[in-house]
């Protein structure tokens, strides 16, 4: 139950990093630059994001068949009802928990057991060595 939890707990944080992420589109008049002085409504409460692990399952996503991404994908960042997600994924209602916990299952795969090959710098977490070059 524990490790269910945990997963739950890494994809919900990856699907407030996908809804949250700053969008870099406006309308082209000057609208979007009005601040008001008045506050009609309090400040919501900031959701803590952690961003490294949010961008580990980001990036696993990417190794996942499509379908299966675009199940969790509707099922965490859109927050889609069940029904609606098996009409997006084109599949039968009664098969749509044992694909979303297929889904489930993959990215907890990938993020615990499949190991990341360490000869190809850009798949490294340690950071780069600067090697220096004297002349000959």
């Amino acid at each position: 139950m524990q490790a269910d939890s945990w997963i739950n707990g890494e994809l919900t944080n990856w699907a407030n990093w996908a809804r949250t992420r700053p969008h870099y589109s406006h309308c082209y008049s000057v609208e979007h630059l009005y601040r008001s002085p008045q506050h009609w409504n309090p400040p919501e409460p900031r959701i803590v994001i952690d961003v490294p692990r949010a961008l580990e399952v980001e990036r696993t996503m990417r190794h996942i068949p499509k379908r299966h991404r675009t199940a969790l994908v509707c099922h965490f960042v859109y927050r889609l009802p069940a029904r609606r997600c098996c009409q997006i994924v084109i599949m039968r209602f009664d098969r749509w928990g044992e694909h979303l916990r297929a889904s489930i299952a993959m990215i907890r795969t990938r993020l615990t057991f499949v190991a990341r090959p360490r000869n190809n710098r850009a798949n490294s977490r340690k950071p780069m060595q600067l090697v220096e070059i004297t002349a000959l």
